[in-house]
């Protein structure tokens, strides 16, 4: 991804969000894989098992699409794939391994990375469903300045590609997309649903947009479930929502965080 005086201008003026990040990613919390995996060992070997998986070759090939794209959002955001990073992506692998839930809701498809990960584990338990979330931003389509959150950067699904096209096709059949903003589609589906076992939140970062998906899914969340959070450190949302639920919140590393129901 290419980084010029509008990237630099940007981190400038969101200064506070890459403080945050950088406390979070200095004083993680050392003992967040005793909450999931109860031994440090159990966490290491699910670390091996997916680290050796052909879906990091897969899904490594298919990104390569991003070298070619270039262009900003209307925000003046350069494109990227958004995606989580890869040791990110195996804490939430891992977490659905152990833990083996049967409804899995995700918010904030995209290209689909960490679905494909999330799917990974849901095949290799041979158990559970993905029901997740999408309102897609397409490289090169015009779109008003309000259709997306301000604070929103530059992620993007590839023109020609719809949500969650990096997911092989092997692993489809336990993926249900719904295309919608968040804010419209969560509650009926969180009602469908009547219970939640893990919910990874990965969509609108805004304050609000958080507070509304925590607040929505949290009585639905099943006792011992997961809520999971990526860019916790854009807000207060999250550290906020931890202390009127009386839970503790555990830092993966900068951006990835979690509470335990």
């Amino acid at each position: 991804m290419r980084f010029g005086p509008k990237d630099i201008i940007s981190v400038m003026k969101n200064y506070p969000i890459h403080l945050r990040a950088l406390n979070k990613k200095l004083f993680p919390s050392r003992d967040f894989y005793k909450i999931i995996f109860g031994e440090k060992s159990v966490f290491n070997s699910i670390l091996d098992e997916i680290g050796e998986d052909t879906i990091n070759e897969y899904l490594a090939k298919e990104l390569e699409t991003f070298n070619r794209i270039r262009g900003r959002t209307i925000r003046g955001c350069a494109y990227s794939s958004g995606i989580v990073s890869r040791r990110q992506a195996y804490v939430l692998y891992g977490s659905v391994r152990v833990k083996k839930p049967t409804t899995v809701v995700e918010s904030g498809t995209g290209n689909g990375y960490s679905t494909a990960f999330i799917l990974k584990a849901l095949h290799t338990n041979a158990k559970g469903k993905l029901y997740s979330i999408d309102f897609p931003e397409i490289e090169g389509h015009h779109y008003f300045p309000g259709n997306f959150y301000k604070e929103k950067g530059g992620a993007v699904i590839p023109e020609g590609r719809t949500s969650g096209w990096l997911v092989p096709e092997y692993l489809r059949d336990r993926l249900k997309i719904i295309t919608g903003k968040s804010q419209d589609v969560l509650p009926k589906l969180v009602q469908e649903l009547s219970s939640v076992d893990f919910f990874f939140h990965d969509s609108e970062h805004s304050y609000s947009g958080m507070r509304f998906e925590f607040e929505q899914i949290w009585p639905h969340l099943i006792s011992g479930g997961i809520l999971f959070a990526h860019d916790v450190n854009w807000n207060k949302a999250f550290t906020d929502f931890a202390k009127e639920v009386s839970r503790k919140p555990y830092f993966i590393d900068g951006s990835l965080g979690f509470l335990m129901k």
